[in-house]
């Protein structure tokens, strides 16, 4: 398990619920600050400095092809808008290829989110990316995930 967190105060917060639960040493928490970042259109976000630690989970899968499911939870929308729309384009950077993908949008009932996960729909589509969507109506606060099936995926159905 692998969390990002821009602010100290989170990542203790992170730390101790994880520890609560149990799941400590299984989980790598990261202290990462908010960094600038343009998608390929030139728009600028804020989002979190995690291209090291991303890489160094490939290189530590050491060829393995994962199944990797994102909660997209952060960084808080005051930081900007659409400001979880890079979570799935830096994970597809690194994990990209054969990797079976699931990305859970939290706060789906804000319309912010749901224009993130059409965005990333829009550029899988352009991609010539297979995907799946599934919406949680019956959540507080709404949820959904994006499936990005693995390549081995696609040939078996």
């Amino acid at each position: 398990m692998l969390s990002f967190d821009h602010l100290p105060e989170y990542e203790q917060q992170t730390r101790r619920n994880l520890m609560q639960a149990g799941l400590n040493l299984h989980a790598r928490v990261v202290l990462a600050p908010l960094i600038p970042w343009r998608d390929d259109t030139g728009c600028e976000f804020s989002y979190y400095a995690c291209d090291d630690a991303l890489a160094q989970l490939k290189n530590e899968l050491n060829g393995i092809t994962p199944k990797i499911l994102v909660l997209v939870d952060g960084p808080p929308a005051s930081t900007g808008s659409q400001a979880r729309y890079p979570a799935m384009p830096k994970v597809l950077q690194h994990f990209s290829n054969g990797s079976q993908l699931h990305f859970l949008m939290d706060d789906y009932i804000r319309s912010d989110e749901q224009q993130i996960v059409h965005a990333w729909e829009a550029e899988l589509s352009k991609q010539a990316k297979p995907f799946r969507r599934t919406v949680f109506d019956r959540l507080e606060k709404k949820a959904c995930i994006l499936e990005i099936p693995s390549a081995n995926t696609e040939q078996q159905a």
